[in-house]
């Protein structure tokens, strides 16, 4: 690492988001709110504008076309998230002969868990609370409270019913500080 990068981790983020932990490189125009962990060797793209309160981000993860990460989300190590395709119908499928496919960026919910090595193509929304199982293949949109898994990642069950979804959707917990929902799990 260089010196510069090295500086930018260890005092521009402690200076800048003095209520986080963040052990990799984020980007001027990133906004993060508290409680936010980024681990090591993460690479965030300038694409992303906002991660929300207490998110999760592990060792290893890179983010390239995603525009929100919403509160209370957990990203595992090693994902990948953004990724563009290869325009197939050109003399060549080498970026250098053929331009890539530019998707619009990715939108991840609040309370949503992505697990270890999962890739997850650009252009999705991940609906508030889903579930993305270990070494899946995201490339369809993913309902709220869903759980998927797979290569190509397929609906396996839903979390609650669908009244409950309903119910937590209505409710918009997620907006709410973390003090006030560790008191209301004591009640």
């Amino acid at each position: 690492m260089d010196l510069r990068t090295y500086f930018s981790i260890h005092w521009k983020n402690k200076t800048r988001f003095p209520e986080c932990t963040l052990e990799s490189f984020v980007p001027k125009n990133t906004n993060i709110d508290k409680g936010t962990v980024i681990k090591k060797n993460c690479f965030i793209s300038d694409e992303i504008k906002s991660i929300g309160k207490h998110v999760y981000i592990g060792d290893g993860t890179k983010i390239l076309n995603c525009s929100l990460i919403d509160n209370y989300s957990c990203i595992s190590h090693d994902v990948k998230i953004g990724l563009d395709n290869h325009q197939l119908d050109g003399l060549s499928v080498n970026p250098k002969l053929n331009k890539m496919e530019k998707s619009s960026p990715i939108i991840i919910g609040a309370d949503v868990l992505i697990s270890a090595n999962v890739v997850i193509m650009s252009g999705l929304k991940l609906g508030h609370g889903c579930v993305i199982g270990a070494h899946s293949f995201v490339n369809q949109d993913i309902p709220p409270y869903a759980i998927f898994a797979g290569t190509p990642a397929k609906l396996i069950r839903y979390r609650f019913d669908d009244d409950e979804i309903q119910d937590r959707l209505r409710s918009k917990w997620w907006l709410k500080e973390l003090e006030e929902l560790k008191m209301n799990l004591k009640e």
